[in-house]
């Protein structure tokens, strides 16, 4: 896939991640605050290319990976499960772990597809 389909998913799954953990929170979601959250989701949506750059065919690695995108969904999980998290890190977190895991979703329907570790 390429940046701005990467960027696009990312900004989705940010607001989407924000509007669903909000809800779960009881907070009422804003548009100012699903925006804002949609930057965080686009660019942490770019975040796997950084790490690893599209300079060949192979350039998927680790943070590519269906286990390190099982890491932070389980991240996530065990963010919610701790009564230590305040409620709007519990948001942040979904945020940020939503966007991230955008990526990887485009590019497993991509030939190359992703590795496993």
């Amino acid at each position: 896939m390429n940046r701005p389909a990467h960027l696009v998913a990312g900004v989705i799954a940010g607001a989407g991640g924000y509007y669903l953990a909000s809800r779960i929170v009881g907070f009422k979601p804003t548009w100012g605050q699903a925006a804002l959250c949609g930057v965080l989701g686009g660019g942490v949506a770019c975040l796997p290319d950084l790490l690893e750059p599209a300079i060949h065919p192979c350039h998927r690695a680790f943070f590519h990976s269906v286990v390190f995108n099982g890491l932070i969904a389980y991240g996530v999980r065990q963010v919610w499960r701790s009564p230590n998290v305040g409620l709007q890190m519990k948001i942040v977190v979904t945020v940020l772990g939503f966007g991230y895991m955008s990526h990887p979703l485009l590019d497993i329907t991509t030939p190359m597809g992703l590795p496993l570790i």
